[in-house]
């Protein structure tokens, strides 16, 4: 390979990583709030231009003169708030002096995440006294990451439904369901006290035992 080669190798290389990092998405809770930061200083009668999908105004500041619904702090930045699936989109800003010459321009993925909903956590007890919990909702896509905690102390297990054996069922159990498109996102499910024993019976038939036995005649 000569010098020219190797030259025009390194320059679309580096057009490859440019595009790579110009397409990453910036994730972003629903209903939370987000700038995108363009970091270009207001210039008295200057021009600014922010677009969704490259076509949708989401503001526009030309001389003063201010349209749009979005809202931009003196560095340019656009300040998102109150987040929906909607506001996802390319966002495209141009900044222009008075002059008409561009100061700064640049292109930014925005995806808003859907929040992971608080789990509910649901006990079963067989008649040989094993346990089972089932995390609901569970494995559902994007925040489909489940920790299930036994006393306060996190479990190495990671599937749903959680199958005990008799030696661990009884205490105090949760599960958590984390965001996998936005890791600090987290529900955790209310604790719940499971005792299961080979002789356990369902509640509905330890209601009827105990209704009996109450208006039965003593002997």
């Amino acid at each position: 390979m000569d010098d020219a080669q190797a030259v025009y190798l390194l320059l679309c290389l580096c057009s490859l990583g440019v595009q790579a990092a110009a397409g990453e998405c910036m994730r972003a809770l629903e209903g939370g709030s987000f700038a995108i930061r363009l970091n270009s200083t207001r210039q008295q009668g200057d021009v600014l231009t922010w677009k969704l999908n490259l076509s949708i105004p989401v503001y526009q500041r030309r001389k003063e003169h201010v349209t749009g619904d979005g809202s931009v702090n003196d560095d340019g930045d656009l300040l998102l708030g109150n987040l929906t699936s909607s506001m996802s989109g390319t966002y495209r800003a141009e900044h222009h002096g008075r002059d008409g010459r561009l100061i700064k321009a640049i292109t930014k993925e925005l995806c808003v995440v859907a929040k992971v909903p608080v789990p509910t956590l649901s006990v079963a007890c067989s008649s040989s006294g094993a346990g089972t919990l089932h995390c609901v909702p569970g494995g559902t896509k994007g925040f489909s990451s489940i920790t299930w905690f036994h006393n306060n102390v996190e479990m190495k297990e990671k599937v749903n439904p959680l199958h005990l054996t008799e030696l661990r069922e009884n205490g105090r159990y949760r599960c958590r369901l984390t965001n996998d498109l936005l890791m600090e996102d987290k529900r955790d499910s209310d604790d719940v006290t499971m005792s299961c024993s080979a002789s356990s019976v369902s509640p509905w038939l330890r209601a009827v035992l105990t209704h009996v036995i109450s208006v039965s005649p003593v002997c």
